[in-house]
């Protein structure tokens, strides 16, 4: 996922640009955040880096913040208005996609100023032995843990810090959530309330190459 300095704006530009919504910035139940579907069908969230998200009263796709007004969330549908000409596949010319070569893009679109990579979302069945790993084992550091009882998940971020730097405020401090939602690289840890207690595997990790053509 990414963080932006505003949801509802940069959602205003992804509408704009005929990008597919799973979730608009105030459908579903958590209001002020979205996923945007990429070419493949892959989710991406997209979230506000401030201590508490911006929430407006009606999004791009139409829907209000109090759920009075139902929108319709946009489906993509033939070529997209941000596609370049030419052709595509393995062997396809990519040189426009290297900012400040000859014949690209000289610089990224300015919209997307303070755009930032900021995590990798995996579904986990038991945080205490995903913890120990990415800690213990892959020396992370827990940044911040979320918890939300209502819908039955929790969330568990996990980061190698730059050096020298350490974690401000305490946990759930908007100084600890700024830093969350601006700190690149993150890896989110979702727990479902309850898959720990099933037996055997509980996801898919895409891992394998079933049904998928290649190697």
């Amino acid at each position: 996922g990414i963080t932006v300095p505003d949801v509802y704006a940069a959602c205003d530009r992804f509408k704009s640009l005929g990008v597919s919504f799973k979730k608009s910035p105030n459908s579903g139940g958590m209001k002020g955040l979205a996923f945007v579907l990429d070419p493949d069908g892959y989710a991406i969230e997209v979230v506000c880096q401030g201590p508490e998200p911006i929430k407006k009263d009606l999004d791009c796709c139409g829907f209000s913040s109090d759920g009075s007004v139902s929108g319709v969330l946009q489906v993509a549908s033939g070529e997209p208005s941000y596609a370049t000409e030419g052709e595509g596949g393995a062997l396809m010319d990519v040189t426009r996609y290297y900012y400040g070569e000859e014949n690209s893009v000289k610089v990224p679109p300015p919209e997307t100023d303070g755009y930032v990579m900021q995590q990798t979302m995996l579904r986990v069945k038991d945080p205490k032995v995903s913890l120990d790993f990415y800690t213990r084992v892959l020396g992370m550091t827990l940044v911040q843990d979320l918890h939300f009882q209502q819908w039955g998940f929790s969330l568990f971020f996990v980061a190698y810090l730059p050096e020298g730097v350490s974690l401000p405020g305490e946990s759930n401090s908007p100084e600890r959530m700024s830093f969350l939602w601006s700190l690149p690289a993150t890896i989110e840890l979702t727990h479902n309330h309850g898959s720990e207690t099933k037996e055997g595997q509980v996801y898919h990790t895409g891992n394998s190459y079933d049904g998928v053509e290649g190697g």
